[in-house]
């Protein structure tokens, strides 16, 4: 057994979202800002062959609450319920006494006394104090908030924070205490706070942190931190800064093995800086590399905001990582500029250096825009250079709802160089516009495409050159109304204009005339006809000239909602000849049909084919049959916990089976069991064989197992499995990763803890190209 990758982590990555956000509109609009405008791109949502693990713990109470009021802005203004003492008020200004229930903008509060401002929507809660929303609850002895502005201020609070709140960056309720929090929508900070995803009144688990500061869906950075396990303090840190938007972000060290790296440590540790800036620093030592230190540099402030990465390794192997993402706002132009320098990159390029630069300037006018662009990647490998380099400038102009234009210039360089006398280069300038007026009747539209070389390039041409074309565009609706068109829809098109001639390098002006029908529409009856058209006619400057007719229809006869029989003629065939690349059509001719139906219940039948005309007239020779491949499919289910399916295919012209692919799902309970097979009847052997078991429970264990078989070979290509242990809100986890073939073969085996309310993906059911995993079985999935 070769062991590639020993793997011990405590995968506790904190992907929370704050401590104190009080409100879910204003929690809302401030996961999207950071959505928007963060510096990295957003992670990949997860394998769906990920194992299961046990349930969530279940809910904390604090109470029963009464049912919350209408939720949301649109849920109007201030409403009170009950008030069981003393009502003052004066104008718009309340003091409630007694116990107050009342409800304000869709968020319901309790509180034994509270002072407001129904002007401004601003109230001071104190005693015994519950806010109720749709995705949190927020207890406290005292509350100041502002419903307008969405801003607050509490003291001695506790929060209940619900996963619809974040928007899937928390599987389970996220429970939360601070002596004192404060904030808005962008921000939020707390002090003396403890977080914890364990309902238990005493926790499993909580990080204590003496003050938070949260920018909802971009980063959570805690000072003179602590984490408790078990009642007892196993970490202590002076910063900690964890990004939200890193789906596999970890902080604790990771140790193992790997077949490039050799033993290795990964260490992170966070360095605290003024302002929203923050560095994260790495120090790892890989007995094959050597050792790496670098960091990330994290910016931000009202205007601008960006990462930069450096990272080196020296040793055996030097290695240089340069990475940045900046996005700054001039006013209204925005300016984004990326750039990333690889040099003798282990995992890319051992022996090379890559090269990118992505300039981008972004000028809205209304609904007029202006973007400069540049990309340029470059790369040197083995003695071998290539570069790539675009230059591109967009503008859009609207000068009124009638008459637009787009243009878009765009000049390209490629070069490369493989050895001595072995250089290619070419340059162009690639011109693109568009002008588009309404003419009421008709729409007029200009077009300009152009490929222009730059300096020498031989046999140089293009087929897409349009120098120009003019043409009108018009419908049924617009012509004859829309009662016509109910009838008999159509779009036709006028048009003439110049275009490049692939054959003598010249040009050639066309006059084409375009009419197309057809009736889409969908019959509620069994029997229906559907059918489509186009006629096309083109006369060009040589003489020449064709004409294109195109029909299909379709005749549809449903037996139930999903079960039918179909027959479709389809007729393609161009007359005449044409000099023109974008003109040529090929020819179809063919009718095909298809038939589902139900022999008994839970069961459907199928089968497909064709026959193609211009292959009976033309192939006859070559013992081509004319029928397409039979296609027959059966299946049979059980509500969603039992199904069966077999599909084959049935080859004409060798008249035998072709493939044949089997697929079982079977869910008792919490268990879910797939499996798949391929028999490849050309070569009368089984082609694959896998299987997925997920969620097999023995008391507290669950098991998970995937495996893939390749009958060519007669070898797994993966073999997974994975045990996870309940531990109530974290779960233990052991996975057994072998890959005996292909890409970085061998075995990892990893073992780490983990949240339950955390998303985080294991390497269970990925492969090591990174690709998902399952009980496909190849191009007939």
């Amino acid at each position: 057994m070769r062991l590639r990758h020993l793997a011990l982590t405590l995968a506790i990555p904190l992907a929370a979202p704050a401590n104190a956000q009080l409100f879910s509109p204003l929690i809302e609009r401030g996961i999207r800002f950071a959505r928007d405008s963060q510096a990295l791109p957003q992670q990949d949502q997860g394998n769906p062959t990920q194992p299961t693990g046990g349930p969530l713990p279940p809910a904390k109470r604090s109470g029963d609450l009464p049912k919350p009021g209408p939720l949301g802005p649109e849920g109007g203004g201030f409403k009170l319920i009950h008030s069981g003492g003393i009502l003052n008020a004066t104008g718009r200004f309340l003091h409630l006494t007694g116990g107050v229930e009342f409800t304000d903008r869709g968020y319901h509060v309790w509180a034994d006394e509270a002072y407001g401002d129904r002007g401004t929507d601003t109230y001071t809660l104190k005693g015994n104090v519950i806010v109720v929303g749709q995705d949190e609850s927020i207890y406290g002895d005292t509350v100041q908030v502002d419903f307008q502005r969405r801003t607050f201020v509490a003291e001695s609070a506790e929060t209940t924070l619900k996963p619809a709140l974040v928007k899937g960056r928390l599987k389970g309720n996220l429970y939360m205490k601070a002596l004192k929090a404060y904030g808005s929508e962008r921000e939020i900070f707390g002090e003396s706070t403890s977080s914890t995803t364990c309902s238990y009144p005493e926790p499993h688990f909580e990080i204590i942190a003496e003050k938070t500061d949260v920018r909802p869906g971009r980063r959570v950075i805690f000072r003179k931190v602590k984490l408790r396990l078990l009642g007892h303090t196993i970490l202590r840190l002076p910063f900690l800064s964890i990004p939200l938007d890193q789906r596999t972000y970890n902080n604790l060290p990771e140790v193992g093995k790997g077949q490039l790296e050799g033993y290795f440590i990964k260490n992170r540790y966070g360095v605290p800086l003024a302002g929203n800036s923050a560095i994260n620093t790495r120090l790892d030592y890989y007995s094959k590399l050597g050792t790496g230190y670098g960091g990330d540099w994290t910016y931000e402030n009202r205007n601008l905001r960006g990462i930069f990465r450096a990272f080196t390794i020296t040793g055996p192997h030097n290695q240089l990582e340069l990475i940045s993402q900046h996005r700054e706002n001039f006013g209204k132009l925005a300016v984004t500029l990326d750039s990333a320098f690889e040099k003798d990159n282990y995992l890319i390029s051992s022996n090379g250096m890559l090269i990118n630069l992505r300039a981008l300037a972004l000028l809205p006018q209304g609904l007029s825009s202006t973007r400069l662009s540049l990309f340029r990647t470059s790369s040197t490998t083995g003695g071998a250079n290539s570069l790539q380099q675009t230059i591109n400038l967009n503008d859009n102009r609207f000068f009124s709802k009638r008459l637009s234009y787009t243009l878009d210039l765009a000049n390209s360089r490629s070069a490369a160089s493989f050895g001595p006398g072995q250089d290619v280069h070419r340059q162009q300038l690639d011109v693109n516009f568009r002008a588009a007026g309404d003419l009421d009747k008709a729409q007029a539209r200009l077009d300009y495409i152009r490929s222009i070389p730059i300096g020498e390039s031989s046999n140089f041409f293009t087929t897409s050159d349009i120098t120009p074309s003019l043409s009108l565009l018009s419908d049924a609706r617009r012509l004859f109304g829309a009662g016509f068109e109910k009838s008999l829809p159509f779009q036709t098109e006028l048009s003439w204009g110049e275009y490049g001639d692939p054959v003598t390098k010249g040009r050639i002006t066309r006059s084409n005339f375009d009419f197309r029908f057809q009736n889409p529409l969908r019959s509620a009856k069994r029997f229906s006809i559907n059918y489509q058209g186009d006629f096309r006619q083109g006369v060009y400057s040589d003489n020449t000239a064709q004409y294109t007719l195109q029909y299909g229809t379709q005749i549809s006869y449903r037996f139930t909602r999903d079960t039918a029989f179909n027959i479709r003629y389809n007729y393609l065939r161009p007359y005449g000849f044409t000099p023109l690349q974008i003109d040529r059509r090929g020819r179809t001719n063919n009718i095909t049909s298809d038939l589902a139906f139900h022999p008994f219940r839970n069961a459907t039948l199928g089968a497909q084919t064709g026959y193609d005309f211009n292959v009976a007239r033309q192939m006859s020779s070559f013992k081509i049959s004319p029928w397409q491949q039979v296609g027959l499919r059966g299946e049979y289910g059980l509500g969603r916990w039992f199904n069966f399916r077999a599909l084959s295919t049935y080859d004409t012209t060798r008249h035998a089976y072709s493939s044949t692919r089997l697929d079982l799902t079977y869910i008792p309970g919490a268990t879910y069991l797939s499996i798949g097979a391929k028999y490849d009847g050309i070569r009368k052997q089984w082609a694959a064989a896998n299987l997925f078991l997920d969620g097999l429970a023995i008391g507290r264990l669950r098991a998970s197992v995937l495996l893939n078989y390749n009958g060519y070979l007669k070898r797994f290509e993966a073999e997974h499995f994975s045990f996870i242990y309940d531990l109530h809100c974290g779960e233990a986890i052991l996975q057994i990763l072998n890959t005996p073939t292909g890409f970085r073969s061998g075995r990892t085996i990893v073992f780490f803890f983990r949240l339950k309310a955390l998303p985080f993906d294991t390497p269970f059911g990925t492969g090591q190209r990174g690709q998902p995993i399952g009980t496909g079985t190849g191009r007939d999935y």
